[in-house]
């Protein structure tokens, strides 16, 4: 296999290596904070507010290199950079604030090496110290022969740190910022100052965190001094909350309050990353033209002759989908900038997190190109290559398929898994809703964004006859997804945004007609046969996916609600985890069982038989006999009763045996009435697990909701 990796690291820019180039767009707010740093009253702390990978570490080292870089800062400033998590774990809990002071005492003073009166002074610090420290006056001697701190003394130091007298601590604060101004005042420059970055705080336990900034507020916080802090918020918020013993306060609001307290005591200027306006399209950009460059026969490192020959149509192919302005082929206007916001909503624009994901797009191609590898590029999915209309429109539809499919792995997997499963099939091809040619895929993907087209469409046709009624119960299934709720959290907001932009993006290379075409689509179906192939997000048939597919050719229109009621069955077993009753969906059934002196008796299936899908029940006055469950056709006479009286059922809807009963689900099927099923068949299982339990342990007398349900439904009818 040729070496064609491009994987993106994501250490924090060097702003002195050539690689080390602002790609983000973060300069102005690197030179804003220079300018500050340089100008500010002191003494100053800086808090820089971001999550992880959020760039603070970049920030804060473009701002140290510029102060290094000018001569004039050269000669005005001494700068100290702390990587907080390397100490860590170092010593016990408390002991990072003190290895903050060590370090930085030791280099001012080195910058004093040449004063004949730095002995002295190391003296008066070691007096200050015991003052402050009594409880480790053998630390006071250890700094003032700049020796290394052994871990347990580190741990008694900050120990006194936080306990000892006030007049202790400020001659300690004295003594340093009398270190400090002797620092300095070798410094020739004008306005001098300390400028000390403090990183990587978020990487450490909270708590230590907290008693790291205490540290620095207590004892460094001095004229000339500028402290800029690169800390998440929210490690904070949690550090000081353990603290102060916040964890079982109910009102969050007032929580905040002394958290925001807090951060308002220790720092001066709080600034949050601007990685809302993080220029995340230069690394996409940048991806594209690199690979779209390689494969064409360009070096895109030297940038040789071919690369600037090739570079015009590249940013015409970026524009508008072709390498030519005058091509007849496709056409796909502004498609780069969809794929961009499509990539924000799911991705976001988190540099860490973007490169990780353009990462995983890497990977997935090398996959890909290990599956061709012997066998030539005709089996390979990745197509970079342009120059004309068929070359250029396959690259096009390799990139609106790929990259949000694995946006979509990464940020929503579970969703990614049900969207993709036979993602070509067409499950109704004789429906008269215009629906007819729409693949599975487009059939969910217009579920996600309740597109559908145009037409007088009830609520009822929309949700049985258009939804994907399976994909719909899978979304409700999804742990923390919310889908369906009306206060739906940031990420069900974002798998809606994410797919209309797919939607928009997959259609703007036909006309925006409104409707996916085979062409359109067959990278998508490609690659979820791939994928599934390399059993990525377990993009595979399972059981129920296996069961759908006999339940569509049965009944195309009943089919997925169908089986959305049997995923429902199974998902309340899942949650609920009854003791006595218990599931799980084979290739042509979904079987329910309920358990018998130690062995499994079936309860009822789901599977599609002849031209009917039918629902049979077992709980029968024969069965619950010769079980050995006395009751069991109690709650199936109930579950009877509330089938016929769903609304507009027939006679002949519900089959009644002396060992059996079952509904032919497919007549009359709605929605509506689907949401009824779900509610009456959960209770009776709920009422089996009852009957399963007394007949093990003790009689339990229980009131059937299912019952009173199913008289409901009776005098509901008209």
């Amino acid at each position: 296999m040729k070496s064609w990796l491009f994987g993106q690291t994501d250490a924090p820019l060097d702003p002195g290596a050539n690689e080390g180039q602002d790609r983000l767009g973060i300069e102005p707010y690197s030179a804003g904070l220079y300018y500050f740093a340089r100008s500010c009253d002191t003494p100053m702390t800086v808090g820089l507010q971001g999550e992880w990978g959020s760039g603070k570490t970049s920030l804060m080292k473009m701002v140290q290199s510029r102060l290094a870089s000018e001569a004039a800062d050269r000669d005005a400033v001494i700068t100290f950079w702390f990587e907080t998590w390397q100490y860590g774990a170092v010593g016990g809990s408390d002991s990072l604030g003190m290895l903050l002071l060590r370090d930085l005492t030791n280099q001012l003073l080195q910058k004093l090496q040449d004063d004949p009166s730095v002995y002295k002074f190391r003296e008066k610090m070691g007096t200050a110290l015991r003052a402050a420290l009594p409880a480790m006056a053998g630390m006071a001697t250890s700094m003032a022969t700049r020796s290394d701190l052994a871990g347990d003394a580190v741990t008694a130091v900050a120990g006194a740190l936080g306990g000892g007298s006030n007049g202790g601590r400020s001659d300690m604060r004295a003594c340093f910022e009398e270190l400090v101004e002797k620092a300095l005042a070798t410094r020739k420059g004008e306005n001098p100052r300390l400028v000390v970055f403090i990183d990587d705080l978020d990487r450490v336990p909270p708590k230590l965190a907290v008693k790291l900034l205490e540290v620095l507020k207590n004892f460094m916080d001095v004229r000339q001094c500028v402290f800029v802090v690169a800390c998440d918020y929210d490690v904070v918020r949690e550090g000081v909350s353990e603290l102060m013993g916040l964890g079982d306060e109910r009102g969050g609001h007032r929580k905040r309050e002394k958290v925001d307290a807090f951060f308002h005591k220790l720092f001066q200027v709080q600034f949050r990353m601007p990685i809302g306006v993080y220029k995340v399209d230069q690394l996409l950009r940048e991806y594209l033209e690199y690979w779209l460059l390689r494969r064409n026969g360009a070096d895109p490192v030297t940038g040789d002759k071919k690369a600037k020959q090739l570079k015009p149509g590249i940013d015409t192919f970026l524009s508008i989908g072709s390498t030519s302005v005058n091509t007849k082929g496709v056409r796909a206007e502004g498609w780069f900038q969809l794929l961009l916001e499509l990539l924000h909503a799911a991705v976001g624009t988190n540099p860490r997190a973007f490169k990780r994901y353009l990462n995983l797009v890497e990977l997935t191609s090398c996959v890909d190109y290990a599956f061709g590898e012997g066998e030539g590029e005709a089996i390979q999915l990745a197509h970079w290559k342009l120059g004309n209309p068929t070359w250029d429109a396959k690259t096009l539809r390799w990139c609106m398929s790929l990259f949000p499919i694995v946006a979509m792995q990464q940020r929503w997997p579970d969703v990614s898994a049900a969207l993709l499963v036979r993602a070509g099939v067409r499950a109704r091809p004789d429906s008269p809703y215009g629906d007819a040619h729409m693949t599975d895929f487009e059939r969910r993907l217009r579920t996600i964004v309740n597109r559908w087209p145009v037409g007088d469409r009830t609520d009822e046709e929309v949700e049985t006859a258009l939804q994907d009624e399976l994909f719909v119960q899978q979304l409700r299934e999804i742990p923390g997804l919310d889908f369906f709720s009306a206060d739906s959290g940031p990420a069900a907001q974002d798998l809606r945004r994410f797919a209309r932009i797919w939607f928009e993006l997959l259609d703007c290379g036909a006309g925006r007609d409104d409707r996916l075409s085979d062409e359109e689509l067959d990278r998508i179906t490609a690659w979820s046969e791939r994928l599934g192939q390399m059993g990525a997000a377990s993009i595979r048939l399972t059981g129920l996916a296996r069961l759908r597919e006999q339940c569509m050719t049965v009944d195309p229109r009943a089919g997925d609600g169908f089986c959305a009621l049997a995923s429902h069955v199974l998902d309340w077993l899942a949650t609920n985890q009854p003791t006595y009753v218990g599931g799980k969906a084979g290739d042509d059934k979904v079987w329910i069982w309920v358990l018998s002196r130690g062995s499994a008796k079936t309860l009822m299936t789901f599977y599609p038989k002849a031209s009917e899908l039918q629902i049979r029940v077992n709980a029968t006055k024969n069965y619950a006999g010769s079980w050995k469950l006395p009751g069991l056709d109690r709650p199936g006479d109930r579950l009877k009763a509330a089938l016929c009286g769903l609304p507009g059922a027939q006679p002949s809807d519900v089959q009644d045996r002396p060992s059996t009963f079952w509904l032919d689900f497919g007549r009359g099927h709605t929605a509506t009435r689907n949401e009824l099923l779900r509610e009456f068949f959960t209770t009776f299982l709920g009422e089996v697990e009852q009957v399963a339990r007394e007949a093990h342990e003790k009689p339990v007398n229980t009131t059937s909701a299912l019952e009173s349900g199913a008289q409901d439904q009776e005098t509901a009818q008209p």
